[in-house]
């Protein structure tokens, strides 16, 4: 009792209102693909509670070593897409700011023009990448998601079923971040970004929905 305490003042400490502030401002950062950056790693934490829950369970221990094999193995590589995402936070507002600061360039001489154009095509690029491997981080999460959701413990199994909703949702949101940096681009580059954006999303969105009508069949 006395740690959910303290895990609730957490949740509403001063630094927890400040983010909110801070996203609910004129600040063009933390914006749309930072949180969903956050929206991911928190959905990835969800996921890893239901784990948490489950590895220790007599009803776990009594499965095939196989079968906990798969399971513990999904579990734990789970936390490298929870540092991916995390670090997505801060990636994605530092790929806004290196775009501004290229935007902002003066482009009075042709030659001025050139480095401009430069520097926005490379922060462009990084515009796109920068959301586009929040949308891959929380994809590849999702697909370790499905692995887990047989043997964990079903009395945790709504926490899965909402981390797993989180992750579909980053990677949603995500992919809106990448669009938005499209138009630049030549209309080959852009339709290459296109089909990898429609690929993720069609297919965490089966992933999503397999995961989510299993668990309501449990419930």
């Amino acid at each position: 009792m006395e740690k959910r305490k303290q895990v609730m003042n957490m949740l509403m400490d001063k630094n927890g209102m400040e983010l909110l502030d801070a996203i609910d401002s004129i600040s063009p950062t933390p914006g749309g693909g930072s949180i969903s950056a956050l929206v991911g790693a928190l959905g990835v934490c969800l996921v890893r509670m239901y784990g948490h829950l489950s590895v220790h369970k007599k009803k776990f221990s009594e499965l095939d070593e196989k079968d906990q094999q798969v399971f513990i193995d999904a579990f734990e590589a789970l936390s490298v897409y929870r540092n991916q995402l995390t670090d997505g936070i801060e990636r994605d507002c530092n790929a806004y700011d290196t775009f501004m600061e290229a935007y902002r360039l003066s482009k009075l001489t042709q030659e001025e023009q050139k480095t401009r154009n430069q520097k926005l095509h490379m922060a462009t690029l990084e515009a796109i990448d920068s959301p586009f491997s929040i949308m891959k981080a929380s994809f590849e999460a999702l697909q370790l998601c499905e692995k887990m959701m047989k043997n964990g413990n079903r009395m945790a199994i709504s926490d899965l079923a909402c981390g797993v909703i989180f992750l579909d949702a980053a990677l949603q949101s995500a992919s809106f971040n990448v669009m938005i940096n499209l138009s630049s681009l030549s209309e080959e580059e852009k339709e290459k970004w296109e089909n990898k954006i429609t690929d993720l999303l069609t297919n965490s969105h089966k992933i999503k929905e397999r995961i989510v009508n299993e668990v309501l069949k449990s419930l």
